[in-house]
């Protein structure tokens, strides 16, 4: 019976082992289709996340260009801005300064005059200083003049009303006596 036990266990034991064999090899079949299916799986998934992601990178460099654009567009259009009230300023500045000049030399020109005129007041007032100082010394001198003329004027009266008088006297010397009144 040994000798049966041993030969049924030894059937069975080939048998288990055929059995796990084919079971073994079906199972590492059925594994190499599912992970090639992983794998086929895993490189679809890996291309549309990676074209995904390329399109929308070129997407946002696109939008990112098309802004910078209009910002360029808007940049330009200030700058342009600025230059047309920069270059209307700096007309403005050089009409100012063409003006100031205009003012510095009108100035001047105002200044010689009023130094020319100071210059005139100051030869006319030193003048008339003199022309005063003329007059009160003609005046000084008619005063004399008329005072030595009075005195002389009053002489010669006194002279004359004595030479009057004198003649006077002299007349009435030498004339006859007046006749004496015929009786009537």
């Amino acid at each position: 019976d040994r000798i049966k036990f041993l030969r049924i266990r030894s059937q069975i034991i080939l048998i288990q082992c055929a059995y796990r064999g084919h079971t073994g090899r079906l199972y590492a079949k059925s594994y190499r289709v599912h992970r090639a299916a992983s794998r086929i799986q895993a490189t679809w998934k890996m291309h549309t996340a990676r074209t995904y992601y390329a399109k929308l990178k070129r997407a946002n460099t696109l939008a990112q260009r098309r802004w910078r654009t209009i910002l360029a567009k808007r940049q330009l259009r200030r700058l342009k801005q600025e230059a047309k009230e920069a270059a209307s300023l700096f007309t403005k500045v050089q009409q100012l300064q063409q003006e100031c000049n205009n003012l510095k030399k009108a100035r001047g020109d105002a200044e010689t005059q009023l130094l020319q005129k100071d210059d005139h007041i100051h030869t006319l007032n030193s003048r008339l200083t003199r022309l005063q100082h003329d007059l009160n010394a003609a005046k000084t001198q008619l005063q004399e003049k008329d005072d030595e003329l009075q005195a002389e004027v009053q002489r010669l009266s006194e002279k004359h009303r004595r030479e009057i008088e004198a003649q006077r006297e002299a007349l009435e010397a030498a004339q006859p006596p007046p006749p004496p009144p015929m009786p009537s």
